[in-house]
């Protein structure tokens, strides 16, 4: 996964490291949740349930406060579409044949 191309993740960085995947949320300041970052979590997930080099998918966020903000409370008329996307990445998460763990910072 490091020749993924950058044009495709803006908001989430996407590298493999012996053996484990990991998906990183970078949307700054907060790591907000919006439609992009949810498209690119489930493409990300895809690449690394394909990928035969990664054994164990890590799921976490950039920065040093905490992981997530979550939904920007602003979304209005764009619930659906986020609806819609946060129900795709869900469908893949619980398809993923490999260990998938959350690596938060404390």
């Amino acid at each position: 996964m490091t020749t993924i191309t950058k044009h495709f993740f803006t908001k989430v960085q996407v590298w493999r490291e012996e053996g484990v995947g990991v998906i990183a949320i970078n949307n700054p300041p907060l790591n907000t949740i919006d439609a992009d970052v949810l498209d690119q979590l489930t493409a990300a997930a895809t690449l690394a349930e394909s990928d035969p080099h990664i054994e164990v998918i890590a799921l976490t966020a950039t920065g040093d406060t905490f992981f997530s903000s979550g939904v920007k409370w602003e979304i209005g008329s764009d619930l659906d579409t986020l609806q819609a996307k946060a129900q795709a990445l869900t469908s893949i998460a619980i398809s993923i044949s490999k260990p998938v763990v959350a690596v938060l910072n404390a």
